[in-house]
């Protein structure tokens, strides 16, 4: 399985020279591409040396594309300029027309220039020939069913690539829409600390529980005037679900087996265990 970490142009000086499980080599996605005024391509400050990898072009405050054509050829272009195999459209917000054309011409410029196109799920079908990424944070059903009902959806592993987004999420319960609280590190660390964490093998990821405790309230005992007893309180039940190096190794061990080939981390969410990841997934060897 072929491993890209995304990083962003900050980011690239320290992960470029991070170990990474004694190997020298390294697939880097380039979050560091934007979409300028007049249908222009913006790049962050990625050195020029850099080459090969994906090329992460982002859909965040992004205006409207007039001159798609122009966009597209922009971003194939860079492509070539640094010998990038191909271009992932990080489009998060909610399909807009102008980038439902966008991504079904840089689908037929990724054909014709045998490169690879990796878009959201919500766009699959403006470029049925490109590769969608599929998030891997699930918090609810079965991880490997999950990824199987992906690829029958995508009519091929080889259509299907994983997007391994690190879970720390708080599930306040009862919670009928599996909705949670994504938690940032902090918030992670002064919940978990102390707690019994267990494996769920059906989601692939860590979890404990915890109870909210409420600072106990007084009330006048009738009883001995001027005493008051006091009556302890407990809130909401609470379920929290997380990834470590090993639910991670876990996920990507299951896609390889799947048939998979691709996977991308957010190098700010993995930086930490990067040494405990594992990327050569030949599942007859693992």
């Amino acid at each position: 399985m072929r491993v890209y970490f995304l990083v962003t142009a900050d980011e690239y000086p320290e992960a470029a020279q991070a170990p990474q499980n004694g190997r020298d080599f390294k697939n880097f996605a380039y979050a560091a591409y934007q979409i300028g005024e007049n249908s222009a391509l913006s790049r962050g400050n990625i050195p020029l040396q850099t080459r090969g990898g994906l090329i992460c072009v982002s859909d965040r405050d992004a205006p409207a594309v007039n001159q798609p054509d122009s966009l597209g050829s922009a971003i194939t272009r860079e492509c070539g300029r640094r010998g990038c195999t191909g271009a992932i459209l990080d489009f998060e917000q909610p399909p807009r027309e102008d980038l439902w054309t966008l991504t079904a011409l840089l689908s037929r410029q990724a054909r014709e220039t045998r490169r690879k196109l990796y878009i959201p799920r919500s766009y699959a079908d403006a470029a049925p020939d490109a590769v969608r990424f599929i998030n891997t944070a699930v918090s609810g059903g079965n991880f490997r069913e999950y990824l199987q009902e992906e690829i029958a959806n995508a009519k091929g592993a080889d259509r299907v690539a994983l997007d391994i987004q690190r879970l720390r999420m708080d599930f306040r319960l009862p919670a009928p829409d599996g909705e949670g609280e994504i938690l940032n590190p902090e918030q992670f660390q002064t919940l978990s600390d102390g707690k019994a964490v267990f494996f769920s093998p059906d989601l692939c990821a860590r979890y404990f529980t915890f109870t909210e405790q409420i600072p106990a309230r007084s009330v006048p005992d009738d009883q001995i005037p001027g005493e008051k007893t006091y009556y302890a309180q407990t809130g909401a039940a609470h379920f929290v679900l997380f990834d470590d190096a090993d639910t991670i190794n876990t996920k990507l061990k299951i896609g390889a087996e799947l048939g998979i080939d691709t996977a991308f981390l957010l190098w700010s969410e993995i930086r930490e265990f990067i040494g405990d990841l594992r990327w050569s997934f030949n599942p007859h060897n693992y």
